[in-house]
């Protein structure tokens, strides 16, 4: 069975990414590969982001 999609959020920028698997299970913390034979993907989505967002620069 492949593993559930999840989410993970950075707080200090507010950076949010939708992680989807295939061909991954959990083992423990760990993903690992179901089918040693087939490849193992890992899909990363952002979400859309308000257009009046405001952006921070980093000091140089």
């Amino acid at each position: 069975m492949t593993a559930d999609a999840f989410t993970i959020l950075r707080v200090e920028d507010m950076l949010l990414l939708h992680v989807s698997v295939i061909n991954l299970e959990r083992d423990g913390s760990r993903l690992v590969r179901e089918n040693a034979d087939e490849p193992a993907v890992l899909l990363f989505g952002l979400p859309p982001q308000h257009v009046a967002a405001p952006s921070r620069r980093r000091p140089r």
